[in-house]
């Protein structure tokens, strides 16, 4: 599997509050009307937006997945893959280099 090139990086117009173990990413600068934008994630995409420090490459994040949790190393990838998608489509990451 040919996962994302590049660091993905928090869009600072969200804020993450953790509750009751899961994480709660809210848009900051938008209208009250516009947050239909929050996304929740649970248990592993929780840990995968922790492990989004500029830094790290999907494949680090991939790597850190397998290494806490009981998972293979491609079905990590998958999901991490998958993740990403999802939060740059909602523009809750974007990219460098």
């Amino acid at each position: 599997m040919v996962l994302k090139s590049g660091i993905p990086q928090k869009n600072a117009d969200y804020v993450a509050r953790n509750v009751g173990g899961e994480v709660i990413l809210v848009p900051v600068r938008h209208r009250v009307e516009e947050l239909d934008n929050v996304f929740v994630m649970r248990d592993v995409g929780a840990f995968v937006w922790e492990m989004i420090d500029g830094t790290t490459s999907v494949a680090g994040i991939a790597e850190k997945v397998v290494d806490t949790y009981d998972v293979s190393a491609e079905q990590a990838a998958r999901d991490v893959d998958d993740l990403m998608t999802s939060l740059e489509l909602e523009g809750i990451v974007s990219w460098r280099s």
